[in-house]
């Protein structure tokens, strides 16, 4: 999805409808998997 999104807001900058892509600086957050820690000792909670 935000690689559809940033090529939408990509062109409209090349159509000169934007100044800039804010789309650049948009981060996509991790999975719940990927943030769990393996071991239930090197949970925080």
């Amino acid at each position: 999805m935000r690689m559809y999104a940033n090529q939408v807001v990509e062109y409209a900058v090349e159509m000169k409808l934007r100044k800039t892509n804010p789309m650049k600086d948009v981060t996509i957050p991790k999975r719940e998997e990927e943030q769990l820690a393996e071991k239930q000792e090197e949970r925080n909670y």
